[in-house]
């Protein structure tokens, strides 16, 4: 992880380095290691970071500069994923529903077979009513 963004991160919320390790059950001296890059957080521990900050861990590793998860569609350049959607007529629940989905934090939770036996359901739902309207066009 790039501990000057982590640093970086925790001061624009006006946080020490004691109360953020409050927020992620970590030691204030776990903070000051990954913030000095002399220690490297576990993955469930980079996950509460970047679900804190409300960033990707691919921020938090350095892979991107932008903070939030947009995809583009390299031939056309526009955004897919949430970036793409109009979200302004859905309730509250149903835009958290679909930032968890494009956030890719369901990725980690599949610690247990049974809860990815139970989005997998859920998905095909969906990806076969989307042949379904393909096919109707």
């Amino acid at each position: 992880m790039r501990g000057d963004i982590l640093r970086k991160l925790r001061k624009e919320k006006k946080l020490t380095q004691e109360q953020l390790g409050k927020i992620i059950n970590v030691t204030k001296v776990s903070v000051s290691g990954y913030e000095s890059g002399n220690r490297s957080p576990d993955n469930d521990t980079l996950q509460d970071i970047a679900n804190y900050f409300e960033v990707t861990t691919d921020y938090l590793l350095g892979r991107t500069d932008n903070p939030k998860l947009i995809n583009y569609n390299m031939n056309e350049n526009k955004p897919t994923g949430l970036g793409a959607i109009d979200t302004s007529g859905l309730t509250e629940y149903q835009q958290a529903v679909l930032e968890w989905a494009f956030s890719r934090e369901h990725a980690h939770f599949g610690k247990k077979k049974e809860d990815v036996l139970e989005m997998l359901e859920a998905l095909e739902v969906v990806y076969e009513r989307q042949k379904q309207r393909k096919d109707e066009d």
